[in-house]
């Protein structure tokens, strides 16, 4: 037998027999590499590993899943943690707005994309979120099937704009003298001048990006068409021709010009500021010269001051995924030269929120019934526009509590509306600037006055008129928000808020119909504004003693239907806030507490 040297701790014997010896060394350890094979180490239960959890150093312990993940600092949301029954079955990506829109199952990993973001979800748990920055477009990704002219309106001097199809070069002396055009950096500005182009066989859409100050007055486009058609400024009321369809591409999006049926008259989307891109789609194929900022061949209705960026032609008509593809291209083009069409691409970014109804949005509760302290209150980052049918102003004012048309259309210096409340809150507790946006007017209906009594109303059937509030509430917005785009700013708007139906419920009629102009309402100012709220609020009338319960009771059931119409295609979106427990200061308003209560409550739920 072969020598075997053994080492024993706290002695100093050495033995030594014919066989064998052992010599010993004082406080040493077994030390013999590869020694201990799996088979002579200590049995382990299935599904464990040979690890530690237990604070501080000791023996190995066998470690279950959990305990392993726990040492290892890997999530049990982790795909590289995941086993058994958390195993990952399915991968799946979607959009932002489809994620949302449905019940995530817990074993399916979504990849979800949105705007300039990607996420990662195992389930309805975030694993990982990042933002990518793509390349900019350039005019170069402009769809190119039928596109028979593109001006660019990049030579910075000369008299010539190139056709980059080769074909229609614009001559800058062809119209009328005085032309009136500046070269610029962006492109070209116009003073009371004009621009007009060759002759053109078979144009049928035409993309102008341009901006032109509010309320201007004079052809923004003429011809190709006959008698110089085109849309027309007037001031607060611009018109299109009526048998064209023209979308504006500003704010967040494309959007359809809402204009009155019959004649394209009071289109006031084109009223407003702000640099975007005009959708133009003539009725036919066209052959002649187009004119920007004036008549054709004239010096008549020249635009005061218009800027051209860029300018494309086709001879076919686009679908609404081509508009949005070239609205794409033409962001990035604007955002590189300074004069962004998208409030994403401002600057600055600002959060806002619209309050709409009728005289609890306007505001019936008392300044009075406030503290000393916030009656006294000065606003120093809270902004408002406040218009109630006509839509006509145009900036924003420091919110001023008690000044007369700031706030509140009936009473401005004795009472207010959720907006002081909402307003006290953020100037507690956040920093930046606050911008709400604000059409109300009491005794107003959501039934058009085609129903008899009804002689108000926000209905979206109404004509496009002064008398119809609708189309004052959708301008007070674009002015709202463009002019804010123009200096700069995003708005990003967090909350649509309407509180009305008082009216509606004392005419039978007007109350069986509420909710279908509730939610035409919403869904045309989705659709028209340029943006989509985040959240919709929908004040629910009171329960109280009304001249018709029949009424009431169809209008607030009508109410509460629309919200849960919304949020099964938005889950979340829209909430239904119950007022019955709210102080009141006659059998329909608010009084001074129970306006800070819904102030309150709509705050939390906008900005938990």
């Amino acid at each position: 037998m072969a020598n075997v040297t053994a080492i024993v701790r706290r002695t100093n014997v050495s033995l030594s027999q014919p066989r064998f010896s052992i010599k010993v060394r004082p406080a040493a350890t077994i030390n013999i590499n590869n020694a201990v094979t799996n088979a002579k180490a200590a049995d382990m239960a299935t599904g464990t590993i040979k690890g530690r959890a237990t604070a501080g150093t000791g023996d190995p312990e066998d470690l279950t899943p959990a305990q392993a993940r726990s040492v290892m600092a890997v999530p049990a949301s982790d795909p590289a943690g995941i086993t058994g029954a958390d195993a990952i079955t399915n991968i799946v990506s979607l959009t932002s707005a489809e994620y949302s829109a449905i019940s995530p199952s817990p074993s399916t990993l979504y990849i979800i994309t949105g705007g300039m973001s990607v996420g990662i979800y195992l389930g309805s748990t975030a694993i990982a979120a990042a933002a990518f920055s793509p390349a900019p477009l350039t005019l170069d990704a402009l769809p190119q099937s039928g596109l028979i002219a593109e001006w660019r309106f990049t030579e910075g001097s000369g008299t010539t704009v190139a056709d980059q199809k080769s074909t229609y070069p614009i001559n800058l002396t062809t119209a009328l003298a005085p032309q009136n055009v500046t070269w610029q950096s962006y492109g070209v500005s116009l003073a009371s001048g004009g621009i007009e182009t060759p002759s053109i066989v078979g144009s049928r859409t035409i993309v102008l990006l341009y901006r032109t100050p509010e309320e201007q007055s004079g052809f923004l486009m003429a011809g190709p068409v006959a008698s110089n058609a085109g849309p027309l400024l007037v001031g607060a009321s611009p018109s299109v021709v009526a048998t064209e369809i023209n979308h504006i591409g500003q704010l967040r999006g494309v959007a359809p010009i809402a204009a009155r049926e019959s004649d394209g008259a009071v289109a006031r989307r084109l009223a407003s500021d702000g640099w975007r891109v005009h959708f133009r789609e003539l009725a036919a194929g066209t052959n002649g010269a187009i004119a920007f900022g004036t008549r054709r061949a004239s010096t008549l209705n020249r635009v005061g001051t218009m800027e051209i960026a860029a300018c494309v032609v086709y001879n076919r008509t686009l679908s609404a995924a081509e508009r949005n593809d070239i609205y794409a291209v033409m962001r990035d083009v604007s955002a590189a030269r300074g004069i962004p069409i998208d409030t994403r691409d401002c600057a600055t970014q600002a959060s806002g929120i619209f309050i709409g109804g009728q005289s609890n949005a306007d505001g019936r509760a008392l300044i009075s019934g406030l503290s000393a302290p916030d009656q006294a209150r000065t606003y120093t980052k809270t902004k408002i526009i406040l218009n109630d049918s006509s839509g006509t102003k145009s900036s924003f004012a420091d919110l001023d509590l008690g000044l007369a048309g700031n706030h509140t259309v009936a009473s401005g210096t004795t009472q207010f509306g959720p907006e002081i409340p909402i307003a006290n809150q953020w100037e507690d507790n956040k920093s930046e600037n606050f911008y709400i946006v604000k059409a109300a007017h009491g005794g107003t209906y959501l039934a058009p006055r085609s129903v008899t009594g009804a002689s108000i109303s926000w209905s979206t059937d109404e004509p496009k008129t002064v008398a119809g509030f609708w189309h004052g509430l959708l301008n007070t917005w674009w002015r709202a928000a463009t002019d804010l785009q123009q200096a700069g700013i995003g708005l990003n708007l967090d909350a649509f808020i309407w509180y009305q139906g008082e009216q509606d419920s004392i005419l039978t009629a007007a109350a069986g119909i509420y909710g279908v102009q509730l939610e035409q309402l919403i869904d045309n100012f989705d659709l028209y504004s340029g943006v989509v709220a985040d959240k919709v609020f929908i004040v629910r009338i009171r329960d109280t003693a009304p001249p018709d319960p029949t009424g009431y009771a169809t209008v607030r059931a009508a109410q509460a239907a629309v919200v849960a119409t919304i949020n099964a295609g938005t889950p979340g979106r829209a909430t239904l806030v119950d007022v019955d427990s709210y102080g009141m200061g006659d059998s329909v308003h608010l009084n001074a507490t129970g306006m800070q209560s819904l102030g309150a409550y709509l705050y939390g739920q906008i900005y938990p």
